[in-house]
């Protein structure tokens, strides 16, 4: 199938889940550009999303060899340039665009990349120089947080790694009769685990190359209100949790990480009434294809952020005439008053209700209201004279006042 904008392709080719859950997005790169197609219910879309940004690429043969990947939770996007360089992106699922290139190394042979599961670490292989690296994704500076997690002999050319379904990640090297495996891609240095040759293939030859797979139905498959992406909540909010999954009949039991569970629901609903960061984990029971129970456990971390405080305060009467000074508080929020003001303050000088929303810098909103009432002056003027008060009222009003052994006290507005 001809796509357009595309006459050539490199070895790079990788896929993510589009961030509604549904649609998928293939991405290639070709010289300076990357190039994301979406296939959805209507099949493929062969006009492609064009993001030209980073390093050239020639077109000579080595530079063309290397793989593509996208991390885990799809917000990176990392790939081997084979004698070139090695370089990471911000990857943006809803849009399908790349940007913001970090080069991690250049001038080496690289050819395979794999993320870690929780999105955290980058591993890479050098085909000729026979080494493993990983990368902090979480350091202030990540070229300089490389680290070797093995080093083969020269003879042992280095290939593909990739991550498998048991959130470990596999490593081949041409003409061996075994995988290598790192058992713990999620710790970053020598806890890692990196063993060499330890999957037997069984009297069979391996090669450069490993079946890539769409990693975001490994991990991330987890959707909040709907959405693959989304990690960043609101307190006090009820969430609806789901699963996207290949998977056609399954029972899902939920732990939140809060202390609650929930037993045998595909699609629960949650509130979270601490905030703070949470491991919301689902372990899925089904059974395989010869009718063997099988159990698989996806998580996804999770942050849930306070509410403002707002309090416009009690109910208020003021006499006609006054005004009154609201204050929504929370400096640096954005507001939205009833009277489609949108300053922390306004200025009231009618009876009426009034209500405000603030908007945190986390997206997170809350109300208040108050009702506002100011009244017609009753009273003209008090005369007092030792032991006596005279009360001199407007015609026909009406006063509601009492007193005390050393005090009069009237309720009412002063004219």
């Amino acid at each position: 199938m001809p796509l357009n904008g595309v006459q050539k392709s490199f070895e790079n080719i990788t896929a993510v889940k589009h961030a509604n859950g549904e649609d998928i997005w293939i991405i290639t790169q070709f010289i300076d550009k990357f190039y994301a197609f979406k296939i959805d219910n209507s099949g493929l879309n062969t006009i492609p999303v064009i993001s030209k940004v980073g390093i050239s690429v020639p077109l000579d043969h080595d530079c063309r060899l290397g793989y593509i990947k996208i991390s885990p939770d799809s917000k990176k996007l990392a790939i081997a340039h084979y004698s070139k360089a090695l370089a990471i992106y911000d990857f943006n699922s809803f849009t399908g665009g790349v940007s913001n290139e970090v080069i991690l190394d250049t001038n080496k042979h690289f050819y395979g990349v794999e993320f870690s599961p929780n999105s955290k670490i980058l591993y890479s292989s050098e085909n000729v120089e026979s080494t493993i690296h990983q990368y902090d994704l979480t350091a202030i500076s990540i070229p300089n947080s490389k680290f070797l997690l093995y080093k083969g002999n020269n003879q042992s050319y280095f290939g593909a790694l990739q991550l498998g379904l048991d959130k470990k990640i596999y490593h081949t090297a041409i003409n061996d009769k075994a995988l290598s495996v790192i058992e713990n891609p999620d710790i970053y240095g020598s806890g890692a685990n990196f063993k060499p040759l330890s999957i037997d293939l069984g009297g069979k030859i391996s090669t450069y190359g490993l079946s890539s797979f769409i990693v975001s139905f490994f991990n991330g498959t987890i959707l909040i209100n709907g959405n693959l992406n989304l990690s960043e909540f609101c307190l006090n909010e009820p969430l609806t949790f789901s699963l996207n999954t290949n998977l056609s009949t399954y029972t899902a039991n939920w732990d939140f990480g809060d202390g609650n569970t929930v037993i045998n629901n595909n699609t629960p609903i949650h509130t979270f009434s601490t905030f703070g960061t949470y491991l919301v984990k689902v372990t899925l029971k089904y059974k395989d294809q010869y009718e063997n129970e099988q159990n698989i456990t996806f998580d996804k971390t999770i942050t849930i952020h306070p509410k403002p405080s707002v309090n416009l305060g009690p109910d208020k009467i003021l006499c006609e005439g006054a005004s009154l000074t609201l204050d929504a508080g929370n400096p640096g929020a954005s507001y939205l008053w009833s009277t489609g003001e949108t300053t922390q303050t306004i200025n009231v000088i009618k009876s009426g209700s009034y209500s405000v929303t603030v908007t945190d810098y986390n997206n997170c909103s809350v109300s208040s209201s108050v009702i506002i009432n100011f009244l017609n002056p009753f009273i003209k003027e008090i005369k007092v004279n030792k032991n006596t008060a005279e009360i001199v009222a407007i015609e026909n009003s009406l006063l509601q006042y009492s007193l005390g052994y050393d005090s009069l006290a009237v309720f009412s507005c002063f004219l």
